[in-house]
């Protein structure tokens, strides 16, 4: 099974961090200002304009769709028509509705026949890409005539831009660490989250073909790892009850490990797919999850890879944010538009989910 092509979209409203900070709806402390220039992330693309951006008002209809549509779309400038897929397969966390899923209204957005067989996977957060390719995988080795066509929403400021009017001042870890009221801190610690999740996500899409053809890269194996201890609870996104009628506020955590667990689990993963203590030597390029720029730094650390290993990776993030799953066909399409893998050689994709968990595919050029 090979990857025979991929392509990407990003919406038209491209909003450096410098002008996100200077029209921030609250106020920001300099140790806040200095965590979000740790993070990496120099400009990211937004589905609404910097205006509408923190209001919370409702998007346009189908908003996360017709990006996603476009995506699939961009795929025709690479020879490659969308509309011939047998097996579509989307990825997303926020959608346009919690039900109906993504796939039944991209379907109809690119126009392919109602009878086409699809499903939609939510909530697998960075981590989409491994587990659709391994989905693809099974359904060729049915239909192995079939070509599939997998779309990835890294489409979610929604979620994360339209709550923070009215935070007021909002400080960093080291000045909340000296509040004494627990429930103080607690909301103080909320409100940092909830400022670095915005700064660290932007808008994007990607679709890719996949099939059993001669050309493009080789999918060689697919890993997975889920919760290793109890980690479920180490970052999370969940709707809460209000207690205002049928009203819902958009709950999240993100604990300082995960840093460490990201760490934890690739050596897991990278164990599982070459066997302990153990490296193919023939991996080229690491597509490691723009979760931020110290996790990408970390893995290239613990494993002693040059800078070029990475450089695709670090430039998507810079670029574009954390995409979630669409991150991993943005960068791998970096590195393919780079020209400079040879034949034999490898990419190690590898992405982290929320609950917590790592997925890996090894890809052979």
């Amino acid at each position: 099974m090979r990857i025979a092509s991929v392509a990407t979209h990003l919406p038209s409203h491209a909003i450096s961090t410098e002008r996100m900070i200077q029209n921030y709806p609250c106020e920001l402390s300099e140790e806040v200002k200095r965590n979000i220039a740790n993070l990496g992330v120099q400009k990211r693309h937004f589905s609404t304009p910097l205006s509408e951006l923190f209001t919370g008002e409702e998007p346009e209809s189908l908003r996360i769709a017709k990006i996603c549509a476009r995506a699939a779309t961009a795929l025709t400038h690479k020879g490659i028509d969308p509309q011939t897929a047998d097996y579509l397969i989307t990825v997303s966390e926020d959608s346009d509705y919690l039900c109906p899923g993504l796939s039944n209204t991209i379907l109809r957005a690119i126009e392919l026949p109602p009878e086409t067989k699809n499903i939609n996977l939510q909530g697998l957060a960075c981590s989409g890409l491994p587990k659709s390719l391994d989905l693809a995988e099974d359904h060729l080795a049915r239909s192995p005539k079939d070509r599939v066509l997998i779309i990835l929403s890294g489409v979610n400021s929604r979620w994360f831009c339209s709550s923070l009017q009215g935070l007021g001042k909002v400080i960093g870890p080291r000045e909340i660490r000296h509040i004494r009221d627990e429930e103080r801190r607690s909301e103080e610690l909320r409100k940092w989250i909830a400022v670095i999740q915005s700064f660290l996500f932007g808008d994007g899409a990607a679709a890719l073909l996949v099939e059993n053809v001669a050309e493009g890269p080789e999918v060689v194996t697919t890993a997975h790892i889920t919760n290793l201890g109890d980690d479920h609870s180490a970052g999370f996104i969940r709707l809460e009850a209000t207690g205002t009628g049928l009203a819902f506020k958009l709950g999240s955590q993100m604990e300082p490990r995960l840093l460490d667990l990201g760490l934890q689990y690739t050596r897991r993963i990278i164990d599982t797919l070459f066997g302990p203590d153990s490296l193919d030597a023939s991996i080229r390029k690491w597509a490691v999850h723009t979760g931020s720029r110290e996790m990408v730094e970390k893995i290239r650390s613990a494993y002693r890879l040059p800078t070029e290993t990475t450089k695709e990776s670090l430039k998507t993030l810079e670029n574009c944010g954390n995409l979630a799953g669409a991150s991993l066909p943005f960068i791998l399409e970096r590195i393919l538009r780079g020209g400079s893998l040879n034949t034999g050689e490898k990419i190690l994709l590898l992405g982290f989910g929320w609950g917590f968990s790592a997925s890996a595919s090894l890809l052979k050029f």
